[in-house]
């Protein structure tokens, strides 16, 4: 089966990728991590089978394409989907920071990240080695408004490192490295939080 040709980012895939990252966060807030990091990791495992799945069989691939065209990348094509990449990375940093700076870290990717795309795709006009600038500083505001509420919900480190960590969100989004976003920006960001809080509390 020949797949159709997979399109760019809709409006639709920006509000899952919204939807899938803020709940992922929400439940990192209010799940013990012995179950949130099995439950993590169940659903990594299946994404990764899937994957592989379609990458071995190109009549599987080309249906799925076919039919959540919409939700695909052109370059997802052939490669591990953004969706695959932001559990992963939620799972990576759930497991590696504090819960709140990692819920903190994966909202700033799902609130960012489409809005930098929608901004950067329509009305960017300055660019980067390929990046918009304007999108980085929606990106920027995004994370921002994403970190005040997730202080509302317990995510309440320091301020100065909520903001640190969005703007170091930002900045990783429009470097042009090669390792996707959706593991770059979380790790990155939750990084950065982690050092400030424990510069903070060392002073």
């Amino acid at each position: 089966m020949t797949a159709r040709p997979a399109s760019q980012p809709t409006a639709l895939r920006h509000v899952l990728h919204a939807c899938l990252g803020s709940l992922i966060a929400a439940l990192g807030l209010f799940v013990s991590r012995g179950t949130l990091l099995p439950t993590l990791g169940a659903f990594v495992a299946l994404a990764l089978v899937l994957e592989a799945l379609r990458f071995a069989r190109p009549d599987l691939n080309g249906w799925l394409l076919g039919r959540f065209a919409p939700l695909v990348k052109t370059h997802e094509r052939q490669a591990v989907s953004g969706a695959t990449y932001l559990v992963l990375s939620a799972l990576l940093v759930f497991a590696v920071f504090d819960a709140r700076t990692a819920a903190l870290a994966v909202a700033y990717t799902a609130w960012g990240d489409p809005l930098a795309s929608v901004v950067g795709g329509r009305a960017g006009h300055w660019r980067w080695k390929g990046k918009s600038i304007e999108g980085a500083f929606v990106f920027l505001v995004g994370a921002t408004v994403a970190g005040l509420l997730l202080a509302l919900l317990g995510a309440n480190i320091a301020l100065s490192a909520r903001l640190l960590g969005a703007a170091v969100a930002a900045g990783i989004e429009v470097l042009p490295i090669r390792l996707d976003d959706n593991i770059s920006v979380p790790i990155g960001s939750a990084a950065a939080m982690t050092l400030v809080v424990a510069l903070e509390s060392a002073a």
